[in-house]
């Protein structure tokens, strides 16, 4: 039987192939200094929105990641709330998109300030306090049972890692804290370290629950200290787009002290991010110009139906938008629909596609133009 990386006895000396990941962190500390200073160009109302955007979809994607799916709205209610956006406080009717818009707005916040302990327990009693399920809250993990990852049935499970027991706990976190705290250059070392810690905290697992949403925000925090500002682009929605490999890539990394195949998707999820992050700074600098456009010539539906299929983001608006989807949205009749999208491409503010049954209508610009 295989040993786990925590039982061998250099244990946690890791150590990876840097040339197989060389190029990759050094592209992203190019490219990421870059996204930053395209965000700074922004109109300063643009800026906001695209970092409220950017708060939301690591939210979603990192609540995802762990099979919690959260309303949009709740989500945007929470984030708004916490950076006291929108003149009065957002109703927010679950308790876990409240609690993760807590630790987003938190970690945003103090991101610069050293990782403690008390910092990681803070966050799981935000994250969790609300789970009744659970023994220990705010705290590591106790008791003897063993903290596993498995998958399958329960007649049938597969054990895919065996974490430290919950006594070795205290004892292994704080030269984690320190290999934190150590140093935060910003340079391809201090990129390196934030991979390097996320497969190290969730080596030890030292919660009960919650783990991975917070190894997560450790490694956000610790590339916000290499970059220098609150990283802008979500690293969990590139997770969450390859969550399978995340996995197996943590999987393969677990039992033993070589993690070549973690570093190397975290380098590549890395560029991922970053470019999907400059092609929502792209969208959002199209819809600038767009609203100045044509704006001031849409009536309150047209422009609930716009703003709709605006918030779908650069992927675009699925499948476009039909008669039926406009009435569905802005609750108007058919007729005042079909003339509304009929005159929203004669100024256009829409493109026709397709004909007869087939007919639906696009942005001009983004995914589906």
């Amino acid at each position: 039987m295989s040993l786990y990386n925590w039982q061998y006895e250099a244990w946690p000396n890791f150590h990876w192939d840097a040339p197989a990941i060389q190029d990759r962190l050094q592209r992203y500390c190019r490219d990421s200094v870059a996204l930053v200073d395209r965000i700074r160009l922004l109109p300063e109302e643009e800026v906001h929105a695209y970092l409220l955007e950017r708060l939301v979809e690591e939210a979603r994607s990192t609540s995802s990641i762990e099979g919690e799916i959260m309303s949009r709205h709740d989500l945007m209610s929470s984030v708004m709330n916490n950076l006291n956006l929108g003149g009065h406080a957002k109703s927010v009717h679950d308790l876990k998109a409240k609690a993760i818009g807590q630790q987003m707005i938190l970690n945003r916040d103090t991101f610069s300030r050293p990782l403690t302990e008390s910092t990681l327990k803070y966050w799981h009693e935000l994250l969790l306090g609300h789970e009744n399920r659970l023994t220990a809250i705010g705290e590591y993990r106790q008791g003897l049972t063993p903290m596993r990852i498995v998958s399958g049935p329960d007649y049938r499970q597969e054990i895919h890692f065996e974490a430290p027991p919950a006594d070795r706990v205290p004892t292994e976190m704080q030269p984690f804290v320190d290999y934190c705290n150590t140093s935060r250059p910003q340079t391809v070392a201090g990129v390196t370290k934030a991979g390097v810690a996320h497969l190290w905290f969730e080596s030890i697992h030292p919660f009960e629950d919650g783990n991975g949403r917070i190894g997560r925000a450790v490694m956000e925090k610790m590339l916000s200290q290499s970059l220098g500002v609150f990283v802008p682009f979500s690293l969990s929605h590139a997770i969450e787009r390859r969550r399978k490999e995340y996995y197996v890539a943590l999987n393969a990394s677990s039992h033993g002290l070589d993690i070549t195949p973690w570093m190397v998707y975290f380098s590549e999820v890395l560029l991922e991010a970053l470019n999907h992050a400059n092609q929502l700074v792209t969208f959002t600098l199209r819809k600038h110009e767009y609203l100045t456009a044509v704006g001031n010539q849409l009536s309150d539906h047209e422009r609930k139906a716009i703003g709709k299929m605006l918030d779908a983001g650069p992927s675009g608006f699925q499948g476009g938008m039909t008669t039926k989807k406009y009435m569905r949205i802005t609750r108007v009749s058919q007729p005042t629909a079909a003339r509304a999208l009929k005159r929203l491409s004669l100024i256009g503010a829409l493109l026709q596609r397709g004909r007869g049954r087939a007919t639906h209508y696009v942005l001009p610009f983004g995914g589906d133009a």
